[in-house]
């Protein structure tokens, strides 16, 4: 832990707002930091390193209102840099607060005596009014005696378990079906979803996944001259008009869709298929491991609360950790099944 905060003086307030660069951008930190000391007039632009990863440190900002604006504004930069130049900067999208969890430290504690925060002579003892962890956008008040915490590196790092090389190269001898651009994209979209820090964006592109491995079946036979019949008595429907007519066409367009099955559909069948080993992967504890029906339909909701809303609709974060959970027990196997690695 170390002191981020004066712990004394006016009310005066520092942004930290970290960077998750991709290894292929070229960010040169020190450029950076001049250009915006140019630009932005109220407050002081620097950046802390040691963190394996950049971060950026606003401070000298007047209230915690202006350096909530001046994160809005940073968020909008890098969007807009982002969408101009092609470039993979993740900012998260919302601000985490610093605990009020209050801790003592001894008085001989040197990095808060550089800080010069003052301690309580009788206890020898020096307490903090709060913790923060600046791998995540927070505002801290250098008036309160803040520590970061650092106890991890930006996102968690999941480093390569070499004991699975000797599996993996076994499975490596197995031919992968020739041109098989379904397991491809599948994989690709499984592998965009495991880069990203957002986790509503991490489910959409792995419901993605799964609707790529998720094959659109034909209805049965009598299923579709129902169809046939339904289309032919809606073509059979006098239209006085041109607006007649185009409602007429839409209908007809949406009622041929039944001929095959919904990507829902699909996507309850695949995983019905494979209930046994995608139960058998999930937590003897998780709450879906018995029913995957209802969390395929959850899963379907919750995808299209976030790609049509932005929101996750009647969910809290516990249901959204569970349903992430799921979709990406669902998606590992039935990639591993595609790919030959079973």
């Amino acid at each position: 832990m170390k002191p981020i905060t004066k712990g004394s003086g006016d009310e005066i307030f520092t942004l930290y707002v970290p960077l998750h660069v991709n290894d292929d951008v070229v960010l040169d930190i020190h450029i950076l930091i001049k250009h915006l000391n140019e630009l932005i007039n109220n407050a002081c632009v620097e950046s802390v390193e040691g963190r394996g990863m950049s971060i950026l440190k606003f401070s000298g900002i007047t209230s915690y209102d202006r350096a909530d604006k001046l994160f809005q504004q940073v968020k909008r930069t890098f969007s807009y840099l982002i969408i101009e130049c092609d470039t993979s900067i993740q900012i998260e999208d919302s601000l985490s607060n610093a605990s009020q969890k209050s801790m003592s430290f001894h008085a001989s504690w040197q990095e808060a005596i550089d800080a010069g925060w003052s301690g309580d002579k009788e206890t020898a003892s020096i307490k903090t009014d709060g913790i923060a962890d600046i791998t995540s956008p927070v505002i801290v008040s250098e008036q309160k005696k803040i520590v970061d915490w650092g106890g991890c590196v930006g996102r968690i790092q999941k480093p390569i378990k070499y004991e699975l090389l000797p599996k993996a190269i076994e499975y490596s001898k197995d031919e992968t079906p020739a041109n098989d651009q379904q397991g491809e994209l599948a994989l690709q979209a499984y592998i965009n979803a495991i880069s990203t820090g957002n986790i509503l964006l991490r489910i959409l592109s792995l419901v993605t996944c799964l609707e790529i491995l998720a094959e659109c079946k034909e209805k049965s036979e009598k299923h579709k001259e129902m169809v046939k019949k339904a289309i032919k008595a809606i073509k059979n429907i006098e239209c006085l008009n041109e607006e007649d007519i185009k409602i007429r066409e839409s209908i007809i367009s949406r009622v041929g869709v039944l001929k095959k099955q919904s990507i829902k559909e699909s996507l309850d069948s695949i995983i019905d298929t494979n209930k046994t080993c995608i139960s058998t992967s999930l937590p003897i504890d998780h709450p879906y491991k018995n029913n995957l029906c209802d969390a395929v339909r959850n899963m379907y909701k919750l995808r299209s609360e976030i790609a049509h809303k932005a929101s996750l609709g009647k969910y809290d974060q516990k249901e959204v950790s569970r349903l992430y959970q799921f979709t990406r027990c669902a998606a590992k196997v039935l990639l591993k099944k595609k790919l030959n690695f079973v």
